[in-house]
C-alpha cells in the first residue's frame, strides 16, 4: 500500500513516533526531533490534492501499513493536531498516545471560515507570494528578536511550497469537524504543549483542553510562539522525553 505523502523514517529506537507538521510548513519544523531515540517518522503533506481530513488520515495510515507499524504515538502541531485528532477518532487502534502542540479541538467559527476562504482565494489568484513572511507571524517575539536566521529560513521554506497543495490543506481544515465532544472519550495519554508567546493558540486555551480528557496534561514552552518544536528545541524535546519516560508510565 502506497501513501500519497513523501515521508522519512529515522530508526533511532524501538518506539514509533509520528510527526505531523503545521500549516503552512513542511517537515522542516521537525528537524530537531529526527534524532530522538525513537522510530521517528516525518511526513510532508504540502503537495497533496486531498481536501478532507479523513482522506488525509487514511494516507497517514498507509504509511503505518507500509512500515508494518501496528500502533504509534503521534505528535502534531496546529494543522497536525487536527489530523492527530482525526486519526485518534477514526483509527484508535493505530494510536498509542498523543502529543499535541499549539492546536485546538473546535472547528472554524464563521469569521475564521471567511478568513480561510479568503486565504484560499488569494492562493488561487496570487500564488505562493500571498504567504510571504507568513511564518514570521507564527513565531514568538523572542524568536523574532533573537533568531532572525530562523525567521528567514522559515520564510524561505514557504516560498518553495506548492500553492495547490496548500489550497488542499486549507480546504481540509475548512471542512474539519469539531472534536470537542470527542475529548472525554480519548483515554490514551495526551500531552498538550503550547508556546508561552503563541498568539494564534493561546496557552490558556490549551490548559482548558487538558482538562477535557481523562489522561491529559499541559506543558508550556517558555519564549516560544506557535512553533515551539523549532523555536525552543531543548524544552520541546524534554517534554517529549517526559511523555514517554514519566507520563505514560505514571
Amino acid at each position: 500500500m502506497t501513501s500519497p505523502f513523501p515521508y522519512i523514517v529515522h530508526l533511532n529506537g524501538a518506539k514509533p513516533l509520528l510527526f505531523l507538521h503545521p500549516f503552512p510548513a513542511n517537515d522542516l519544523v521537525w528537524r530537531a526531533q529526527t534524532s530522538l531515540p525513537y522510530t521517528v517518522i516525518t511526513v510532508d503533506m504540502t503537495s497533496t490534492n486531498l481536501t478532507d481530513m479523513e482522506s488525509i488520515a487514511e494516507g497517514i495510515i498507509d504509511i503505518l501499513v507500509t512500515e508494518e507499524i501496528e500502533k504509534t504515538a503521534i505528535c502534531g502541531c496546529s494543522f497536525g493536531g487536527y489530523l492527530a485528532y482525526t486519526l485518534a477518532k477514526y483509527f484508535p487502534h493505530r494510536v498509542s498516545s498523543l502529543i499535541l502542540s499549539d492546536t485546538r479541538s473546535e472547528n472554524d467559527n464563521d469569521i475564521q471560515r471567511e478568513n480561510r476562504q479568503n486565504a484560499i482565494s488569494k492562493l488561487e489568484n496570487e500564488g505562493i507570494s500571498t504567504l510571504a513572511n507568513s511564518m514570521e507571524n507564527l513565531l514568538g517575539i523572542t524568536t523574532k528578536e533573537q533568531n532572525q536566521k530562523l525567521v528567514t529560513e522559515l520564510n524561505n521554506m514557504v516560498k518553495e511550497l506548492s500553492p495547490q497543495g496548500l489550497i488542499a490543506l486549507q480546504k481540509a481544515m475548512l471542512s474539519r469537524e469539531d472534536f470537542t465532544p470527542f475529548l472525554p472519550k480519548i483515554e490514551i495519554p495526551i500531552t498538550y504543549i503550547c508556546g508561552s508567546e503563541d498568539t494564534v493558540t493561546l496557552p490558556e486555551m490549551m490548559k482548558i483542553l487538558a482538562t477535557k480528557s481523562p489522561n491529559a496534561r499541559f506543558c508550556e514552552v517558555k519564549s516560544a510562539g506557535h512553533l515551539p518544536s523549532i523555536e525552543q528545541t531543548d524544552q520541546f524535546n524534554g517534554i517529549i522525553a517526559e511523555h514517554f519516560e514519566k507520563f505514560i508510565k505514571a
